[in-house]
């Protein structure tokens, strides 16, 4: 009984409080509902209300007003203590199929970041591998612990020449690994590009130290000294870079700089031994340090250093070595065209290839493989006197190529064949022409002998 006064005490309560709780709850409606248009049945019950009283109407609007109330504090009541066990059970039940379903859609989200995020470090990975600086920053930044993407990008900033932008990728690689060799030299590069010598000065002066043996260093070392003009300091590191790298054109170049000013003559021999090596810059450079008149006895008697001088001067590529006579260079401008060729035989473009390959045999006649390369060619296309001969050619430079022999057979019994053919047609016309004498008995004769069996009959 007390239970039931107490929830009818409630439910009065409710319904006391409800209209007040409601109007301020209740939000007003939008402009676009307060603006729409009325339909047809909602003029017709204004039409119709017209004609109802209006304390009628006055009672209709309380009564529903009040039975709003009722159903709201209902709400609210049922929402404040809640339904029977079953509907608690069924409200428990799809509170859980809904955490569910949230917890699968984080783990999907979760994992579709994680593979885009993988995709997205590998798209990056290759751009900056073919060569973009803004893919290789955002790869840094994908993975920051990875030294690939920093390396990447100090090798594409030093090739594009933008000193600015690497010392500051340099500088922090130094400040994270001082004690790595590339990071150093990336650092003392930029800084002597921008031309901050003492910088980069000792910081090529801890390398040696640390790095004796190194030639690369010493000779970084021995052009920074002579970007300074200290010629007796940058003499004793090109002279340990050569003594490093005997072989480096641009170690002898360095020493014959440092030299140039003070000793002409072990300057001119480093010259030489820089020019011997292929430096043409180091060829040019020895007519600065030459005597006059010297230079002409020098031109005459010196067959190879004369080219040298030439190619040196006129500036000229393996091309202008080839005119001279220099079988290395016309040699690369042979090999040179053979990649052509074999790149446009990937394609299917034989003629273009063909062209190529005539003029490796006019630069460099004497290769057994370009005379080889050619005839195989031709005698793909259509076997004829010119791939025989090229075949021919190739076997006299080089003779112990026993698939080659192999081909040239099979070459001459070709071209044999067709000529056995067109000899039998210039049989056949003779021995059957057009005109008004008759043919030539013998010509009939030799055209059966070759085959021809409408000419055995004449």
């Amino acid at each position: 009984m007390i239970r039931r006064i107490g929830l009818l005490t409630v439910l009065c309560l409710a319904i006391g409080f409800a209209p007040a709780w409601a109007d301020s709850t209740n939000k007003p409606a939008p402009r676009d509902t307060q603006a729409k248009k009325k339909g047809w049945w909602q003029r017709t019950k204004d039409k119709m209300a017209e004609w109802v009283p209006g304390p009628v109407k006055r009672g209709w609007k309380r009564s529903v007003k009040k039975w709003n109330q009722a159903t709201r504090a209902y709400r609210a009541l049922r929402d404040l203590f809640g339904g029977d066990k079953a509907d608690r059970a069924k409200a428990a039940k799809a509170a859980k199929r809904k955490l569910r379903r949230a917890w699968w859609k984080r783990a999907d989200e979760r994992a579709e970041r994680r593979v885009l995020k993988r995709l997205r470090l590998d798209m990056w990975r290759q751009a900056c591998r073919a060569g973009s600086s803004r893919a290789c920053r955002r790869w840094a930044k994908g993975s920051p612990t990875n030294m690939e993407p920093f390396q990447q990008l100090r090798d594409l900033l030093r090739r594009r020449k933008q000193w600015k932008p690497l010392y500051k990728l340099c500088q922090k690689l130094y400040a994270k690994k001082p004690k790595d060799l590339e990071n150093s030299l990336c650092l003392a590069d930029s800084l002597r590009e921008l031309k901050r010598y003492p910088e980069s000065l000792s910081i090529y002066r801890k390398l040696v130290v640390a790095h004796p043996n190194n030639g690369t260093i010493w000779l970084d070392w021995g052009r920074l000294l002579l970007l300074q003009k200290k010629y007796l300091h940058a003499e004793g590191a090109c002279r340990r870079a050569t003594q490093r790298m005997p072989k480096a054109s641009s170690a002898w170049r360095c020493l014959g700089l440092a030299l140039q000013s003070s000793q002409r003559k072990k300057a001119r021999l480093a010259f030489e031994k820089s020019c011997s090596l292929g430096d043409s810059r180091s060829c040019r450079s020895i007519l600065d340090v030459l005597p006059k008149s010297r230079l002409k006895r020098w031109w005459v008697w010196s067959k190879i250093r004369s080219k040298l001088l030439a190619r040196g001067m006129a500036r000229t590529s393996a091309r202008g070595g080839c005119r001279m006579g220099m079988g290395a260079a016309c040699r690369s401008i042979a090999r040179r065209y053979r990649k052509k060729a074999t790149l446009l035989r990937r394609y299917q473009r034989h003629r273009e290839a063909l062209w190529w390959l005539r003029r490796a045999t006019q630069v460099s006649p004497r290769e057994a493989i370009n005379w080889r390369l050619f005839g195989l060619l031709l005698l793909k296309q259509q076997p004829s006197e010119e791939a025989c001969l090229a075949l021919r050619r190739s076997l006299r430079y080089k003779p112990k190529q026993p698939d080659l022999w192999l081909k040239l057979g099979s070459c001459y019994q070709v071209t044999v064949e067709q000529q056995l053919k067109r000899a039998r047609q210039a049989y056949l016309k003779a021995c059957r022409p057009k005109q008004r004498n008759k043919g030539l008995p013998e010509a009939c004769r030799k055209a059966c002998n070759l085959g021809a069996k409408e000419a055995c009959y004449h």
